[in-house]
């Protein structure tokens, strides 16, 4: 073996491993590198992926079987050529080797660097990937059974791949390599060829720009694309072939319906309905607040009053309905204790359900389709309460934005409670700062704001109303709601609307201050008196002076009654 002069007697040789190089074959005109070179032991093998004998290489570059290491009789188990697979990166992964018998072995070497007959612990890949990841994205990518054949195309100015192993070694993860292109599949004229031809479609479905099975015309059983072109085919007619080879398309799926403006206004639909009127209908609903403000007082109230079918906040009128109340912050000593103060003494309706663990909202931890399930199997269930999102959330995934976690959490919930018309109540934390618009106080991002069809934040008051709840929504007006509070009692009861109730509770202030002064009093005192703005009290009094409820003195101030009474003559009789 002379593995100099064999190199020397060869153009544009370039070594692509320690014991493998590649060059242009001398035996036919060689535009891209199609010829072979392995050391294997004492011998070279020498193999032009376009076909061409190995006698006819020897001749046409002058070299000799000897030069080879090669005897004149040829043994079954001889290799007659080698295909080097490399990894994304361009790394060598491992040798695929057609010995004459036309068996194929898989090689890959040791961390010493010698040959292994196996490839364990080796990721597979495509061949030819290299020059694949190469090529620009425009050009058509042919995938055809066998190294072979792929070498051949090569040859012929084709860009294509294969997989090892032959038909049905293709695996899914392949298809990540050929996104966007388009791809023609060549598959051998057998059935294993067509299956595998059918596997790869659906393997790079969703990837592939485009898909094309091309079938080679007047073939023989089993024969490959290489047979064909050796039948005298040309490249000219592969292509003509490859343009009139129809693009796959997908199976027909549902017919997609719709519904027209005069189908929609000629519907008879049911009124929107509200388990709480003017507060709290059906579909997704937000309770946000800061903790310990009474949000599971709410709830628990809430859920209670509807059961019994009695006025809900103290003296809002509602309908009967069953409830699911799932106390994810809770245990059941604290629960029935709560349970226990709101029914003081009486028994508890029969339609409460309770659960104190639930799973994540995420398909693979299944607790929506559990949620749905629950629905189905309880039809007068028409409340469910969730106690916090922050307990069934799925969990957040590394490099999604905040938004997308925040919509993919509520987003599933709002449709669920659409679809069966009922209301889904989830409880949810502030963001524990100030902020101008009550929506930005809301915890997260606007993802969850802007899927919730309801959304209800509720506070501590500034007032005798010991609370105040912020309403606004899709089907409800923006509306801000005053709410009293016992000592000794943790419901919360409806004072009416907080703008009316603010001035009722400021008009009463005012007046009792003034009652109680021996003398007029300015703003300033006035404010002082009562510990309310002195805007507030400038505004308060201008008004109640228009309405005759007050009287303004000397020296702009104010007092509860007429300082100069008109005196009224003692008229006498004739």
């Amino acid at each position: 073996m002379n593995v100099e002069r064999v190199l020397g007697q060869l153009k544009g040789v370039v070594q692509t491993t320690p014991h493998t190089w590649k060059a242009l074959c001398p035996a036919h005109e060689d535009k891209n590198p199609s010829l072979s070179i392995t050391q294997a032991g004492e011998k070279l093998l020498l193999h032009c992926h376009a076909g061409c004998s190995f006698d006819a290489v020897l001749g046409a570059a002058g070299i000799s079987m000897e030069d080879c290491g090669a005897t004149t009789i040829g043994n079954k188990f001889d290799i007659v050529a080698t295909y080097d697979y490399f990894d994304d990166g361009g790394k060598f992964a491992y040798q695929v080797r057609r010995r004459r018998d036309k068996s194929f072995r898989q090689f890959s070497k040791d961390e010493n660097g010698e040959w292994v007959p196996n490839i364990k612990g080796v990721v597979r890949t495509i061949y030819k990937l290299p020059e694949l990841t190469q090529a620009r994205g425009s050009q058509v990518v042919f995938i055809v059974e066998g190294e072979k054949d792929v070498d051949r195309l090569f040859s012929l100015g084709f860009l294509a791949t294969t997989n090892s192993g032959g038909a049905g070694k293709w695996q899914a993860r392949f298809g990540r390599y050929l996104k966007g292109r388009d791809v023609i599949i060549i598959p051998d004229n057998d059935k294993p060829g067509k299956e595998h031809a059918d596997q790869l479609v659906v393997s790079l479905e969703g990837k592939a720009a485009s898909v094309r099975v091309l079938e080679l015309p007047e073939q023989g059983q089993g024969a490959d694309v290489s047979d064909w072109l050796n039948k005298g085919n040309t490249p000219k007619l592969l292509k003509e072939l490859a343009n009139k080879a129809g693009l796959l398309e997908k199976p027909a799926g549902p017919v997609v319906t719709t519904f027209s403006g005069t189908d929609l206004m000629a519907m008879k639909l049911p009124p929107q309905r509200f388990l709480i009127p003017g507060i709290l209908p059906e579909g997704l609903a937000l309770l946000v607040g800061p903790p310990k403000v009474g949000k599971s007082w709410f709830c628990l109230d809430l859920m209670l009053s509807l059961s019994r079918g009695v006025n809900a906040l103290g003296n809002i009128p509602v309908e009967q309905c069953d409830v699911l109340y799932l106390a994810l912050e809770d245990n059941h000593r604290r629960l029935q204790e709560r349970l226990g103060l709101l029914l003081d003494g009486e028994d508890c309706p029969p339609g409460l359900h309770f659960k104190l663990e639930w799973p994540r909202l995420d398909p693979q931890s299944g607790g929506l389709v559990q949620l749905e399930d629950f629905i189905r199997q309880n039809p007068s269930v028409h409340l469910i309460i969730i106690d916090t999102l922050g307990r069934v959330k799925p969990e957040a995934e590394r490099g999604k934005p905040s938004y997308d976690i925040d919509t993919k959490a509520t987003a599933p919930l709002q449709g669920l409670a659409g679809r069966y018309q009922k209301t889904i109540l989830v409880v949810h934390h502030d963001r524990k700062m100030a902020a101008d618009d009550p929506l930005d106080a809301v915890s997260g991002t606007k993802g969850l704001t802007g899927v919730a069809d309801t959304i209800m934040i509720l506070k501590r008051g500034n007032s005798k109303a010991k609370g105040e709840l912020y309403i606004t929504g899709r089907d409800v007006q923006e509306r801000r709601v005053a709410l009293g509070r016992d000592v000794d009692h943790p419901t919360w009861v409806n004072l009416g609307e907080l703008e009316h109730f603010n001035v009722d509770e400021h008009h009463r202030l005012v007046m009792e201050a003034l009652r109680e002064s021996p003398s007029p009093l300015g703003p300033t005192a006035i404010a002082e008196a009562t510990k309310l703005n002195i805007n507030t009290v400038k505004k308060l009094i201008k008004r109640m002076v228009e309405k005759d409820e007050i009287c303004k003195a000397k020296h702009g101030k104010y007092t509860d009654h007429n300082p100069n009474p008109a005196v009224q003559q003692n008229l006498v009789p004739f």
